[in-house]
């Protein structure tokens, strides 16, 4: 039951970290391609996407790799410690989505909440400043 509970803790970490680290990339990057024209209304930015998944994967690996770590460390203080890398891993992933969705969470609403003829107004205005 216990292993359970610590693979369920590392998994939910591999979903989560990803999401964390391209939400910020896709959501600059649509907004700002948008805006020059460069990609279609609700066409998702292809490469900042890849580039944030791959990243969260990453960051995932050097998160679980400093969790298990620190409990190492920890249960060289207290014998009787009841962190272990899993649990240390689940803490940091929770701080982590707590930070993406402070921060960003209402940029991601205002960005799939643009209307379409307000945004082919915004491009028409900057192709004429363009010209």
């Amino acid at each position: 039951m216990k292993t359970r509970k610590n693979i369920l803790m590392i998994l939910f970490g591999f979903v989560m970290w990803p999401i964390i680290i391209a939400t910020p990339r896709v959501v600059n990057a649509y907004v700002q391609k948008l805006i020059m024209s460069e990609i279609e209304f609700r066409e998702v930015p292809q490469f900042e996407l890849m580039t944030g998944l791959l990243s969260g994967v990453f960051a995932a690996l050097i998160f679980i790799g400093i969790s298990y770590l620190l409990a190492f460390i920890v249960s060289k203080f207290r014998k009787n410690s009841t962190f272990n890398g899993a649990t240390m891993f689940f803490i940091i992933t929770c701080l982590g989505t707590l930070l993406l969705v402070t921060s960003y969470g209402s940029k991601v609403i205002e960005a799939l909440s643009f209307e379409k003829e307000n945004v082919e107004n915004i491009q028409d205005r900057i192709k004429k400043l363009e010209d």
